[in-house]
């Protein structure tokens, strides 16, 4: 019998050689996961981390939106009313175009995009009372190459008009974050009520727009200048920046002898020339100091980065008050720098103010901030060493009354921005607020630090709070501090957003082979939107510039980061079968409304290439004599092979078909082997077997014992589905069927062996062993016909003789051993020098032991004694 021989036919060896081939290639990309284990915990922790979801594109918001207000000089005076502002606006990713804002961009791709995308307009209310028209703002590009760097910063210090600049822009996810500054004339209403002490609150109307309008007969134009108020509503693209940020203003001039008449104490933001700083305008406000700053004419041209040359900064008070009114002398002032930090916090700049500083001995009425040189007046104070004017008193940052120069401020009077930003891992926005000092003429100031309005409007340091800001305050008790002052000074040193962390991609490892719709997990911030990209390969991802919009790939899905910090996504639309893909995500910090995007995360290789399985190899056990002929007690067909499944959590299920084989067809019912399911925990190259109870085959020996073997690997996650080659095996587990004929010929044990699974096929080259009852053995083959014998021994005359059978040996060595046949043996044999033995020539021997006795007694009895001892010999030996 033929046991595990495998044949193919020339289609099935060719499939082999293709799998062989394959898996081949697709072994040499294989890493295995450090930790196949905990890689599917991983999978499982997260299958409940938030919401999953893919789509065309990131949803984008094309209305712009005020980000941040970082600085607007909300207390005005109606004397010399001027608007300041610089703040960040969200825009849509290349909605402007920096160059030429005021056109329609060029640099967007989507035709939704270009409709949509015209640049920036910025409009204001020079009446500041929102009945009238608005009026454009004009734009100076600091830019463009040629403008951009130190010539751009001084651009925009030189300027006096109506203008605005985009200092930076900060692409975050789908969004660019505009950083601009605002500098206008305006003209408030100068009816104030002088009685309200601190200023009247009023609004203020700054719109931005960031698209032409759709007027319906096919034209895109610019949105007109609305003539009232309820005509410049919030729109899907206009927005008014300046709507949560009112100005307190201040009746510029006021007379009487009642306190009440007048607001209280004013500062100057300064306009024009007056006074004159270092670029001879207003460098005061929006300074940028990103690139240095090359001045020529003073005595140092080259002003490093990082750095305010002197006289950038002025500060100026005065009372309003022309007589001796209670709280009418503004003898001195505090000021202090201020910084943002992480986004959204303000703080000391420790390298220049930690505390707020006092500077003392100004004691003048209302009056202009510069002579008519535009010189700086002993009114005013700026950041210079020896001041144009004896009786200018220095406003430089020290670490205390009558302290040292702080950290950042060097003796010429310039400003180390660079170092202050660095030193203390500021944002790198800076603004200067100051708080007035008031006493009564004679220095009483006992009426003018009475807690309320009294304190809020003349002294709003003094009753504990002398220090300014610290770090021990709240938000809240800072921006309630900031809003009692004014702020007239500000300045830039590479002004970046706090953009979130990037989240991390954990799974699948590195180079992993994946099939399909891979499930790309990861870690990010509990609540933040992740959002995952794979690398377009038109458009691969730039390693020197990983954060580029342009270049981030396509959208494979988004998720909520789960309260337990992970996330996962499914890439259901990749299309890639075999090769390599790159995956990165960022995530976007949803709880401010402003979704402001972390840079990019770490980049993730897969290897895309379908699971392997190779042919499976099957061990058959054998019958043995010693289990009389069946297969010993826990006989089990063992099976085994490779698979290398692309993910972890495949399936892998063996199945078997009876063959008949007719004609090259092949006939029978597949069906799965019972006890050879499994799910195969890793990923990769693996050995996998199992051992099937051997009545799974036994049971349908009626039908042969032939069978197609396959091994199939299943990917849950889509159904798809990887066969091995077929192998084709024999499962020979039974023994030879021997039956001894029981009338065999004289002399002769014989009989026939025969398959046993029919009892009727010839078991052909079969051996067949006798043992004798003497135990002596011998061997013989069966012939074609299913015979076999044996010529019983001379000698032999009784007992039982044994039988057995082995299977035909095949070129895999089929063992089944078939038990114990008994044969009895009933044999007479003759004894040659005995009478009545059977055999004549004792009988001969007789007749002439007789006649010889008639001759001679003495001859005859010694031939009777010689025969005894013969006789007795022969029975010996029998």
């Amino acid at each position: 019998m033929v046991q595990g021989r495998i044949r193919r036919t020339w289609w099935g060896s060719a499939l082999c050689a293709l799998a062989a081939i394959c898996f081949a290639l697709v072994s040499l990309v294989i890493v295995p996961p450090a930790s196949s284990d905990s890689s599917v915990s991983q999978l499982n922790a997260v299958a409940n981390a938030g919401e999953v979801s893919a789509q065309a594109g990131e949803s984008v918001d094309y209305t712009p939106k005020l980000f941040q207000m970082l600085a607007n000089n909300n207390r005005i005076d109606t004397y010399g009313d001027e608007l300041r502002m610089d703040f960040v606006l969200r825009v849509a990713h290349n909605q402007v175009d920096p160059a030429n804002p005021q056109q329609c961009a060029t640099a967007v791709s989507s035709a939704e995009a270009k409709n949509r995308s015209c640049g920036l307009r910025l409009y204001f209310d020079f009446g500041a009372d929102a009945t009238g028209g608005t009026t454009p703002i004009n734009y100076i590009d600091t830019l463009s190459p040629g403008k951009a760097g130190m010539f751009g910063a001084i651009l925009w210090a030189y300027n006096n008009a109506q203008v605005y600049t985009i200092h930076s822009i900060i692409t975050s996810g789908v969004y660019d974050f505009l950083n601009i500054s605002v500098e206008c004339d305006i003209n408030y209403p100068n009816d104030v009520d002088p009685k309200v002490l601190g200023g009247v609150k009023m609004d203020q109307y700054v719109y931005a727009v960031v698209q032409k309008h759709n007027t319906g007969n096919g034209k895109w134009e610019w949105p007109g200048t609305p003539n009232n108020a309820a005509s410049r509503q919030e729109s899907d693209f206009l927005t008014n920046v300046a709507k949560n940020n009112p100005a307190y203003v201040y009746k510029g001039s006021c007379s009487g002898n009642d306190p009440s008449q007048c607001n209280g104490p004013i500062s100057f933001i300064g306009w024009d020339g007056s006074p004159a700083l270092w670029s001879g305008n207003q460098a005061n406000w929006g300074l940028v100091t990103d690139y240095g700053l090359n001045l020529t004419g003073l005595s140092v041209p080259l002003w490093r980065e990082g750095l305010a040359p002197p006289n950038s900064f002025f500060v100026f008070w005065a009372n309003p008050a022309d007589n001796n009114n209670p709280c009418s002398l503004n003898t001195s002032f505090y000021f202090q720098w201020l910084a943002l930090k992480g986004g959204k916090d303000w703080v000391p700049v420790d390298d220049l103010t930690p505390q707020a500083q006092l500077v003392t001995g100004q004691q003048q009425q209302r009056s202009g901030a510069s002579s008519a040189n535009g010189q700086a007046t002993a009114k005013a104070a700026v950041n210079l060493p020896k001041t144009l004017l004896r009786s200018n008193p220095e406003l430089m940052g020290k670490q205390g009354p009558g302290g040292s120069l702080s950290p950042a401020q060097e003796a010429t009077g310039a400003i180390d921005f660079a170092k202050a930003k660095d030193d203390q891992g500021l944002d790198g926005y800076f603004k200067l607020v100051t708080w007035p000092v008031t006493t009564d003429k004679d220095g009483n100031d006992a009426q003018c630090v009475a807690p309320g309005a009294m304190r809020d409007t003349y002294n709003p340091l003094s009753g504990g709070n002398e220090a300014g800001v610290t770090k021990t305050m709240s938000q809240d008790q800072i921006n309630a501090l900031v809003d009692k002052g004014w702020t007239i000074d500000t300045a830039y040193y590479k002004y970046s957003l706090p953009k979130p962390v990037a989240p991390v991609i954990d799974t699948p490892a590195e180079n992993a082979i994946v099939v399909k719709h891979p499930t790309i997990t990861g870690t990010g911030t509990p609540g933040h939107k992740v959002s995952l990209y794979a690398e377009d390969t038109q458009k691969p991802i730039d390693a020197n510039d990983v954060d580029n919009a342009d270049t981030r790939g396509r959208l494979v899905g988004t998720a909520i980061v789960g309260e337990d910090g992970t996330w996962s996504v499914v890439d259901n639309d990749n299309t890639i079968v075999e090769g390599s893909q790159r995956y990165h995500a960022w995530q976007t910090e949803l709880a401010s409304g402003y979704e402001l995007t972390s840079p990019f995360s770490n980049i993730r290789t897969l290897k895309f290439a379908p699971s392997t399985i190779d042919s499976a190899a099957i061990t058959v056990p054998h019958t043995k004599r010693t289990s009389n002929g069946e297969l010993p007690t826990g006989s089990k067909v063992h099976i085994s092979g490779t698979a290398a499944p692309a993910t972890a959590g495949q399936n892998l299920t063996l199945y078997a078909t009876h063959t008949v084989s007719a004609g090259g067809a092949t006939t029978g019912v597949e069906k799965p082997v019972t006890g050879c399911s499994m799910t195969l925990a890793s990923a990769g190259e693996q050995n996998w077997s199992c051992e099937i109870d051997p009545s799974f085959f036994l049971d349908e020996v009626a039908q042969g014992d032939t069978y197609i073997f396959t091994a199939q690997v299943t990917n849950p996650e889509d159904n798809s589905k990887v066969r091995s080659a077929g192998v084709y095996a024999t499962l020979d587990m039974t023994s030879t069927q021997l039956a001894v004929d029981s009338k065999p010929a004289k002399g002769t044990v014989s009989g026939t062996a025969r398959h046993l699974k029919t009892g009727l096929t010839a078991d052909t080259g079969a051996k067949v062993t006798v043992t004798w009852p003497s135990n002596a053995t011998e061997s013989v083959t069966v012939g074609a016909d299913g015979r076999w014998s044996f010529n019983i021994p001379e000698g032999l005359t009784q007992g039982e003789a044994r039988i057995t059978a082995d299977d035909h040996p095949s070129e895999l060595n089929d063992n089944n051993e078939a038990g114990w046949v008994t044969y009895s043996l009933a044999v007479s044999q003759p004894v040659p020098v005995l009478p009545m033995t059977g055999d004549r020539s004792h009988l001969i021997g007789l007749i002439f032991a007789v006649v010889g006795a008639l001759l001679t007694i003495g001859i005859g009895m010694f031939v009777s004694i010689e025969c005894f001892i013969r006789r007795g010999k022969a029975v010996d030996d029998s």
